[in-house]
């Protein structure tokens, strides 16, 4: 697809206050330990909900939630999501028994 130059200038042109005004807000960031309150008991739950429903993509939510553990600073927090969802999967499965 072509896009006309006079529409690719109004558009780009348009935003730049809006992108100068986004760039001079204060960004706030989530501190680790509120992520870490909703993250691990989130993940527990979902793999909970996995080992009873069959239907919920377990593996890759703890593939997923292992790569963001291993960009964290802190140094056991990829053995807490093992220990996290490998009990939840444990108390599934023994829900189901």
């Amino acid at each position: 697809m072509v896009i006309p130059s006079a529409v690719l200038v109004q558009t780009v042109g348009a935003p730049l206050s809006a992108m100068a005004a986004l760039a001079a807000a204060p960004v706030t960031v989530v501190p680790e330990s509120t992520q870490q309150a909703v993250g691990y008991p989130s993940l527990f739950l979902l793999v909970l909900i996995g080992a009873l429903v069959p239907v919920v993509p377990t593996g890759a939510l703890v593939s997923s939630a292992a790569v963001v553990a291993v960009h964290r600073a802190a140094p056991f927090s990829l053995a807490l999501v093992f220990v996290t969802a490998s009990l939840a999967a444990f108390l599934g499965d023994l829900a189901l028994y």
